[in-house]
């Protein structure tokens, strides 16, 4: 056998391989293509709950700070009107006392009502600060229950995603 009869055998039994890789390779295509986009799908999902929990977290924390607040504003509140409940005592009692009126009947009562009122303003502002701290405890609490369904949901997911391609690929390989 010569050289050339030599290469063109060698040359022709190459392409008859590479023909028939690349026939094998092209039947299986659309199998590689679903199992791949299957995988870029469960991918995209994978991040798409990634972002949610990273968002019910930032949420989450932002509560948690605002809660921080809470006792802080009530007390600046209560302060406060326990400082304006003094003050109007303190200038009714003076008013009275220049009018020539003794603290006894009307003036007395006056000054209990005035007092009285300061006093629920007080016990509202309490309650309130109590009533939003309760809210915002039991919105964290949804919060967590919702991370925590994210996360397990994100690990069904990933299964869901690696059984399905397995099992499509394998029937297209076969």
């Amino acid at each position: 056998m010569t050289e050339a009869e030599l290469y063109l055998s060698l040359s022709s039994s190459f392409d008859q391989n590479l023909y028939s890789y690349l026939s094998k390779a092209w039947k299986n295509l659309p199998g590689m293509l679903v199992v791949g986009g299957l995988t870029l799908g469960g991918i995209g999902d994978i991040m798409a709950t990634g972002g949610s929990k990273k968002a019910i977290r930032a949420q989450r924390k932002a509560i948690e700070e605002e809660l921080k607040q809470i006792p802080i504003q009530a007390g600046w509140q209560v302060g406060r009107l326990g400082q304006e409940r003094q003050d109007a005592l303190s200038r009714l009692s003076t008013m009275y006392a220049a009018a020539g009126l003794r603290p006894t009947g009307t003036p007395t009562t006056m000054l209990k009502s005035v007092a009285k009122g300061y006093e629920k303003d007080i016990e509202m502002t309490a309650y309130n600060a109590w009533l939003q701290t309760k809210r915002g405890q039991q919105l964290i609490k949804q919060l967590r229950a919702q991370e925590k369904a994210l996360a397990k949901a994100q690990k069904w997911q990933i299964g869901s995603t690696i059984l399905t391609g397995a099992g499509m690929g394998a029937s297209l390989f076969t």
